[in-house]
Formats: C-alpha cells, sequence, structure tokens
C-alpha cells in the first residue's frame, strides 16, 4: 500500500509539475506585487502621504475636474505607505491613481493592463481572454489547487505510517545524497504543509465561493449569514461622505479608515470600512449620506467563525495580516513546491539509476557464475 501511494504521489507531482511551478512563482511575485509594481513606474504609483489628506469631497471634486463624467465606486484609502490612494471606478473605467494630499490623478488605467494585472491574471487563469474559456481556465487552476491539497495530504500520511517518523526529519550529511535529499524533501514539506494547504484553500474559494463557504461552514459549525443591501432615506440635501466617515469612527471607537465608496443619490447609503484595534476583520458602518445617521452597523463580534475566516480569506492568502515577517514567510513559503518538484524528480532519477545499475551488475554477476560453471 505505502510504495503504491508513493509511486502516486510521484505521478501526480511529475504530472503537476510545470503549472504547479508556474503557479507558485507568480504567487510569490504577488505577494509583493504592488510593491514590484510601484517601482516599475514610480511616479504613477507612488505620492507625498506625509501632508494632511484633502476631504473626501473635496478630492472627488478634483477628480471631477480631470476626468469628468467618469464615476467613482469606492475610494480604497488602505494603501503601503508612500503609495497613491486607489478610486475604484464604474461603468467599467478602471481604477485610478490619485494623490490624497493634491487630489492629483496619477495614472487611470484598467487593472488587468499593469504588470501586476498580468502577474495575477497569469496566476488566476492563465491568461486566458474573458468569456467561457476563462471560466473553464479558474476551474482548471481550481482543480490544480484541489490535487495540491490532496497531494499534501498524502505525503502527511506516507510520513506517518512507517515508524521512527521522528528520525525520518533529522538529517545527517555522512549519508548518501539521496537520502539527504529524501530527508530535506520531507522536512521541508511537513514545515510548510500548513501554511500552502491554507494557500490553497482561500485561492479555491475565489472561484468556487459557495463550495469554500460551505465547507468552511461545516468544519467551523457556524454559518454565513445573507446580508440585504440597505437603502437611505433618500434625504434632500448635499450629500457629506466626511460627516459621514467622521460618524462612523465614533461609533467603532477609532480604528483604521480601509475604504469609503461615493453613493451616486442620496438613496444610497455610505459604507464605511474600518479596522478596529487589535483585530483581523474590518467592521463596516451605514450612513446615510445626508443626515449622516447610523443604518446599521456590522460588528467584528457579532461575526460567526466561518465570516470570520472568509471575511480574512484574501489576507491569508497572500499573508498580509500580521506584518512584513509573515508577508516574507508566505515568499518563501510559497516557493517551496517549485523545491518540491525539483527534489522529488531528482529522488526518482537517483533511484532509477541506482536499479539500473544494480541490475546490470547483477546480470554480471549471473554471467559470471555461468562461465565458471561451464569450466
Amino acid at each position: 500500500m505505502f510504495r503504491k501511494l508513493l509511486r502516486i504521489h510521484l505521478w501526480i507531482g511529475m504530472a503537476l509539475a510545470v503549472p504547479l511551478v508556474l503557479v507558485c512563482i507568480t504567487g510569490a511575485l504577488l505577494v509583493f506585487g504592488e510593491e514590484l509594481q510601484a517601482e516599475v513606474a514610480p511616479d504613477e504609483w507612488y505620492a507625498d502621504t506625509t501632508g494632511v489628506p484633502l476631504p473626501f469631497e473635496t478630492l472627488l471634486d478634483h477628480f471631477e475636474e480631470q476626468l469628468p463624467g467618469v464615476p467613482v465606486n469606492v475610494i480604497a484609502v488602505d494603501q503601503a505607505q508612500g503609495h497613491a490612494w486607489k478610486i475604484w471606478l464604474g461603468n467599467g473605467e478602471g481604477v485610478a491613481n490619485v494623490d490624497p494630499v493634491s487630489g492629483t490623478v496619477l495614472k487611470h488605467y484598467q487593472h488587468n493592463t499593469t504588470l501586476y494585472g498580468y502577474v495575477l491574471q497569469l496566476h488566476r487563469w492563465l491568461l486566458v481572454p474573458e468569456g467561457d474559456a476563462r471560466s473553464w481556465a479558474r476551474n482548471v487552476m481550481s482543480v490544480l489547487a484541489s490535487v495540491f491539497i490532496l497531494q499534501s495530504l498524502m505525503g502527511f500520511w506516507m510520513w506517518m505510517t512507517p515508524p521512527r517518523r521522528i528520525d525520518r526529519l533529522k538529517i545527517s550529511f555522512r549519508d548518501s545524497n539521496r537520502k539527504i535529499m529524501s530527508r530535506l524533501h520531507s522536512i521541508t514539506a511537513m514545515a510548510a504543509a500548513g501554511v500552502l494547504i491554507l494557500i490553497a484553500f482561500t485561492g479555491i474559494g475565489f472561484n468556487w465561493k459557495n463550495t469554500v463557504k460551505g465547507i468552511v461552514g461545516f468544519v467551523t459549525f457556524s454559518e454565513v449569514g445573507e446580508h440585504e443591501p440597505l437603502e437611505a432615506a433618500g434625504h434632500e440635501g448635499i450629500r457629506n461622505i466626511d460627516q459621514a466617515v467622521k460618524v462612523a469612527l465614533e461609533e467603532v471607537g477609532g480604528g483604521k479608515l480601509l475604504s469609503v465608496n461615493a453613493p451616486k443619490s442620496n438613496s444610497q447609503p455610505v459604507n464605511v470600512r474600518i479596522q478596529p484595534e487589535d483585530a483581523f476583520n474590518a467592521e463596516i458602518v451605514t450612513l446615510d449620506p445626508v443626515t449622516a445617521e447610523v443604518l446599521k452597523v456590522r460588528r467584528v463580534e457579532d461575526l460567526t467563525a466561518a465570516e470570520s475566516f472568509l471575511g480574512i480569506s484574501y489576507q491569508l492568502h497572500i499573508g498580509n495580516f500580521a506584518g512584513l515577517l509573515v508577508r516574507w514567510l508566505w515568499l518563501l513559503i510559497s516557493l517551496m513546491p517549485v523545491f518540491f518538484v525539483y527534489s522529488g524528480i531528482w529522488i526518482y532519477l537517483k533511484r532509477t539509476k541506482s536499479k539500473r545499475v544494480r541490475a546490470k551488475e547483477q546480470k554480471k554477476a549471473l554471467q559470471r557464475v555461468g562461465v565458471s560453471g561451464s569450466v
């Protein structure tokens, strides 16, 4: 049974080698993708954020002057230090990078035309054009991630099955090169398996959302609620996003402002996303755009276990949830399957070569026995 599983583990690894290496390398690039993109074109991505940002309504007025008629959906405030704010646009207009202090639009672009967007498309759907073919490509990538999870669990089971498991995690450089490589394969796999399974599982969730939602709900014995969109009363008056943000921060009790939407009418509420201190998930405060009356607050403590996990699944996927050190750790771990592929094939070739050498030696020995017998 063990040898059969070992053979299956080997052939699955060899079959998935090329796409797995591609996904791992592109995923590693995306861990620091925003920073790499900014270094390529710093004038379009960096901004002097040491000054006081403009009020949101003033910022939107400046934006309208520069890109008249382009609808604004969301202002993403939470960016890396020194980076411009992002404004996500409606009607397929893409994204705009904006200096929050001067209100200058630094770049107006479609997300998939940037270096970051290109790598992201390669990582998620192999650059397949939009349409039915892309849906198939995304499903293929999800199947690949699912098989990788099974491959990881199979490797763990094979490590658990024979005796002296701990001893097989020790390396002696007096052993043969093949044994050393085999031990390195096992040790790195055991060390990285949990994080790699987490990365693969959360990645699957971007495509097979309902499936992952169901699995998370089943494992955590909790449900993911359906949140119906609210409508504001439609009061007469002028929209005031700045007042709404101020009230939202007071309601939450401070925290880190992440994003705010820009309602296009007085019947559309303002949704302010705020990350409280010592919390991974964000709280969402929904307010009237004119009166800044609080209509609803989605608090962290009210989230179920499933909602909490799914709410930070993207941060878990890229390692952006606990500082720079974790991101570097995620970068290193995301490249480990490249080593697994290399070491697995190397061990197989060495083992095959050893078998051929032994077979030749046995054949020669039999021939010598035959000759001596005939004499």
